[in-house]
C-alpha cells in the first residue's frame, strides 16, 4: 500500500472501533515518519502550483518558493506531466476523503492528505519529539495561510471541507479550545452551510464526533433529530456513516 492507502486503512479501522496497542501505534508512527516528503519534492510541488495561474493567484510564496496554503511536510505523489495533460491544475494526484468525497481542487486534496497523516501522528505519537516539531510547523503554516484565508474569504466551495480537515487535525494535535470553537462557529454559519451535499455533512459529523463532548455537545443537540433521521434511512452497505452518526448521538445522549 502507498501512504495514502495506509492512512485511509487506519482511518477506516479507527472509525469502526479498532484499538491499537503501544507496539502497533509505534509501528504506524515509524511508517508515516519514514515517508516524509523530500524537500526537493516539496519545492517541485510548489513550483507546479506557482506555475498555474488558476492556483497561483490565491497564494503568496516565500523566498524559498513555498506557499503556506499548501503542504510542506507530506505532499501527495505528483505526476511529472504537462499542465495541459492535467486539466490545467498543478502537478498532483487528488485523493478521496475518508468519507468518499472526491476533491475538485488540489488545495483541499493536498491539505487533507497532509493533515490526515499529521492527525494520525498526533494520535499515535503525541509524545514523539519529531511529531511535536512537525505539529508546530503545520500549525504555523495554517496560521499564515489557510486560517488567515478563512477570515478573509470565508468558506466558499471546498474551503468548507478544508475547514473540517483542519478541525480534525487541531483536535488531535493541540486541542486548542479557542481555535476549535472558532472553526465550529464558521462551519455553523448559515451562509457556509448552504447547498452542502450528503458527503460534506457526514464529514463534518465525523469531525464533531472527535471533539470533546464539553465543547461540542450543545451544537450536536441541535442536530439530534437530523442524526436520528439519517440513521433511520442509511444504506446497509455503508459501514462508516452509522458509526459516525452513532458517535455523535452518544454525545447528545448524556445531555437529554
Amino acid at each position: 500500500m502507498n501512504l495514502y492507502e495506509t492512512m485511509l486503512s487506519i482511518e477506516y479501522s479507527l472509525i469502526l472501533g479498532q484499538e491499537y496497542d503501544t507496539v502497533a501505534k509505534r509501528a504506524v508512527v515509524n511508517q508515516l515518519l519514514s515517508h516524509r516528503s523530500k524537500y526537493s519534492d516539496v519545492q517541485k510541488f510548489h513550483a507546479g502550483i506557482a506555475a498555474s495561474l488558476h492556483y497561483g493567484r490565491y497564494s503568496a510564496f516565500d523566498e524559498y518558493g513555498l506557499s503556506p496554503m499548501y503542504p510542506q511536510l507530506f505532499i501527495p505523489p505528483y505526476i511529472n506531466t504537462t499542465e495541459a495533460d492535467y486539466g490545467n491544475s498543478p502537478y498532483g494526484t487528488k485523493y478521496r476523503l475518508v468519507t468518499g468525497y472526491m476533491p475538485k481542487t488540489l488545495l483541499l486534496s493536498s491539505n487533507a492528505y497532509e493533515l490526515g497523516i499529521m492527525r494520525l501522528l498526533s494520535l499515535f505519537g503525541h509524545e514523539d519529539k519529531t511529531v511535536e516539531r512537525m505539529n508546530r510547523d503545520v500549525i504555523e503554516r495554517l496560521e499564515k495561510g489557510i486560517l488567515r484565508n478563512f477570515k478573509v474569504r470565508g468558506l466558499k466551495n471546498e474551503h468548507y471541507l478544508l475547514a473540517v480537515s483542519v478541525l480534525r487535525f487541531i483536535c488531535q494535535s493541540t486541542l486548542d479550545t479557542g481555535l476549535i470553537k472558532y472553526l465550529v462557529n464558521i462551519l455553523e454559519d448559515s451562509e457556509n452551510q448552504k447547498n452542502r451535499c450528503e458527503n460534506e455533512i457526514i464529514f463534518k459529523y465525523l469531525a464533531y464526533s472527535e471533539i470533546p463532548s464539553a465543547i461540542i455537545r450543545d451544537t450536536l443537540l441541535l442536530y439530534r433529530h437530523d442524526i436520528m433521521n439519517r440513521l433511520d434511512n442509511i444504506s446497509e452497505i455503508d459501514p462508516l456513516t452509522p458509526r459516525i452518526l452513532n458517535s455523535c448521538l452518544n454525545i447528545t445522549n448524556d445531555y437529554i
